[in-house]
């Protein structure tokens, strides 16, 4: 049980990094 938090919680992170250097990269296209 704890495993599958555990990689809901890693899946979920990745997500945010993923969206968070998409956001960074449109702001950087938009200088």
């Amino acid at each position: 049980m704890s495993f599958m938090v555990i990689d809901w919680f890693l899946s979920k992170s990745t997500l945010r990094m993923l969206l968070n250097n998409a956001q960074l990269m449109t702001i950087n296209d938009y200088k």
